[in-house]
């Protein structure tokens, strides 16, 4: 009985940290990430043509398995957020790209504090951390340019719209860019 008063004290002192484990505030956050992708600026300009063109980069599908699609989600969040930290586009708007990498960070912090998986070799997350490796390397090879990000951000988009329908039951419509 004892154990149990001092832990209805700790929820009651603690609220936070079981508020960022809801479910609801992960897919708010994911519409929001969204919303912010499609608001950074014009999307693939007509003068970045070519360089979408050269872009071969496929997205594979979404893991069905829990423990794995956890781990994609993880990696996922975190890897968009380190090429946004280091190498975003000067010619996105600033406040909505500041916004864009706090929601990213948010997500992370979901992800591990609220899912802590054990790592994993799965074919499917093996798969995906390609996927993000040849996005990255894409965007090397074009110095991370505006018309390379403007080129890789649909296929950002694709898989985040991907992972907020797979993730809810009952999505709610993204307007589209």
């Amino acid at each position: 009985m004892l154990i149990t008063r001092y832990f209805f004290l700790w929820l009651l002192i603690c609220p936070a940290v079981f508020s960022r484990c809801s479910n609801n505030q992960q897919q708010k956050r994911t519409r929001e990430i969204i919303q912010k992708l499609c608001g950074l600026g014009e999307m693939r300009p007509v003068r970045c043509k070519s360089e979408a063109e050269d872009m071969k980069v496929q997205s594979p599908k979404f893991p069905k398995q829990e423990e794995s699609r956890l781990l994609v989600l993880e990696m996922s969040y975190r890897i968009v957020s380190e090429l946004l930290m280091k190498n975003a586009s000067t010619e996105w708007k600033s406040s909505e790209l500041q916004q864009l990498r706090d929601l990213l960070g948010h997500q992370r912090q979901f992800y591990t504090t609220c899912f802590p998986v054990a790592s994993s070799t799965h074919a499917e997350v093996e798969n995906w951390s390609a996927f993000w490796s040849s996005l990255s390397d894409f965007l090397s090879e074009k110095s991370f340019s505006a018309c390379a990000w403007e080129s890789a951000r649909p296929v950002i988009l694709q898989v985040m719209r991907g992972f907020y329908r797979s993730t809810t039951k009952s999505p709610k419509p993204i307007r589209s860019c």
